[in-house]
């Protein structure tokens, strides 16, 4: 599965809860992240970039830096960095076992990488599934996931007959990369027709529903494989 591909199923969970969880405003509602290391658990999203930020935070955060650009000289920068954006099997050795990738040179850096033989295989997938914010991606893959997520937008507009879609992207309270995406409707109430997302009263809005709300994903679901497929 391409990374696009990847990027634009995340992006569905973050569309369908966003029109769906019972969360105060502010609130995250769902996640997205660019590795593919998190397709194979989309529906979980949240609960891996919960614990990827746990772990870099508690781990990775004294030599790399909250925003992964490291310190000069000293430790490296996880932004843009080859090793990180290749081949996720060399990664996972590098970081659990200590087997330093054929492209890493020795010697660059005064510091040796500590070794994390503790992380599971979960763990693992968590942590390179993490990305603090839109500005650690290269910019190349910060284009993708925009544009990914702009898809999502087109899917929405399409299945939902919305009349525009309203993105969002903070990252203050989960601090990991993720995109808020809501479609806005005519119908709305006129006092909040205009009104930013986070000023309705999500305390109001339904509970995500297998059984209502099923059937809505799976016609979203096909229509971004279909753009997916286009592009």
């Amino acid at each position: 599965m391409s990374t696009r591909n990847v990027l634009a199923i995340l992006l569905l969970a973050a569309a369908i809860a966003a029109c769906s969880a019972k969360k105060k405003p502010g609130e995250p509602q769902a996640s997205a992240g660019a590795s593919a290391a998190t397709a194979a658990a989309a529906t979980a999203s949240d609960a891996a970039a919960e614990v990827g930020a746990r772990i870099y935070s508690g781990n990775c955060v004294p030599c790399h830096q909250q925003n992964g650009v490291g310190i000069p000289s000293v430790y490296p920068s996880l932004a843009g960095s080859s090793v990180v954006l290749g081949d996720p099997a060399q990664l996972a050795r590098w970081v659990i076992k200590g087997q330093r990738p054929p492209s890493m040179s020795a010697g660059r850096y005064p510091t040796q990488m500590l070794q994390f033989g503790w992380m599971k295989p979960a763990d693992a997938a968590a942590l390179f599934s993490y990305l603090p914010h839109l500005n650690a991606l290269p910019p190349e893959l910060r284009a993708q996931f925009l544009s990914d997520m702009a898809m999502v937008g087109d899917a929405l507009l399409a299945v939902t007959a919305a009349l525009r879609i309203n993105y969002a992207i903070y990252g203050n309270v989960d601090p990991a990369l993720h995109a808020h995406i809501f479609p806005r409707h005519v119908a709305e109430p006129e006092a909040t027709r205009t009104a930013q997302p986070w000023a309705l009263d999500w305390n109001a809005a339904p509970a995500y529903s297998q059984a209502l709300h099923g059937e809505l994903k799976k016609r979203i679901a096909a229509d971004i494989r279909s753009r997916s497929i286009g592009a």
